[in-house]
């Protein structure tokens, strides 16, 4: 063997190996991209939570208000709110329009508040009150996704017009005077001309905030289960905060005085606006 291969091959033999892999590199490594893939998923989470359920529901409200159009022809007027069969869970049975959140803040109300009930809209807590008769018409709505109907609950001021369509008519309810305006109300907020005939109810708030538990605001009497109701009231429910289950934030109001559909007659004034 010539010199220069023994050289070579002594050379060889002693040639560093690559360095062993670190292990925290790879350790590093695998959690960046494990956080990528997360943060990929929660981006395309929030999409389809806030836009995409958007479209599907806005697809569903469209076939809902045909369907609630159709279910009023022929239906026979009333100069009072009169009761009807309870109508079967997701069949639509009314619409709510709120003027003071902007114009086209109206929607299809549906019977039942499951999940497939609300990716139409609002839904009415079956059980509670019909619309304009005694007791409590509640409704609960999303507040973030599948249209969003409740996002902007918390704008609500006292006094704010809720009107609510039937076939039968329009029940225009007015938020009820907050927490903290009951003490003054008759020499502060209660002036207003759109107050005018308002008044505080004892323990029934226009607005106020509870846990899922505290099924009692959806009562006939909120926050007073079992106690017969004195009059007809909605109430609205929502989550809170926004992108959260933790609380619900509920609104009150108190009827206000109901307009019937009558040949020659229009609608209230309040959804001119």
């Amino acid at each position: 063997m010539s010199e220069q291969t023994t050289r070579d091959l002594r050379d060889d033999e002693v040639a560093p190996l690559p360095p062993a892999p670190d292990r925290t590199d790879r350790r590093l490594r695998w959690a960046g991209e494990i956080l990528v893939t997360i943060g990929v998923v929660l981006v395309l989470f929030v999409v389809y939570e806030v836009w995409v359920t958007n479209w599907m529901t806005a697809d569903r409200q469209q076939t809902a208000s045909e369907e609630l159009a159709r279910s009023w022809v022929g239906a026979p007027t009333a100069a009072a709110p009169v009761a009807t069969a309870a109508p079967e869970e997701g069949t639509p049975t009314a619409r709510l329009t709120i003027p003071s959140l902007g114009a086209g803040h109206s929607w299809v109300v549906v019977e039942g508040t499951s999940q497939d009930d609300l990716r139409t809209g609002p839904g009415h807590y079956t059980g509670s009150a019909q619309p304009g008769l005694p007791g409590n018409f509640a409704v609960a709505g999303h507040r973030v996704g599948r249209g969003a109907p409740f996002n902007d609950l918390g704008e609500l001021e006292s006094c704010a017009p809720l009107v609510v369509e039937t076939a039968q008519g329009w029940a225009v309810y007015r938020v009820l005077p907050h927490a903290d305006e009951a003490a003054t109300w008759a020499t502060g907020r209660g002036r207003a001309p759109q107050c005018r005939g308002l008044a505080p109810i004892d323990g029934v708030p226009g607005e106020e905030i509870v846990t899922p538990r505290d099924v009692g605001v959806i009562a006939a009497v909120p926050n007073r289960p079992g106690a017969a109701p004195a009059g007809s009231l909605i109430t609205l429910t929502t989550c809170h905060p926004k992108f959260s289950a933790r609380q619900r934030l509920v609104v009150h109001g108190v009827l206000d005085r109901f307009v019937p559909r009558v040949p020659g007659g229009g609608a209230p004034a309040e959804l001119a606006n």
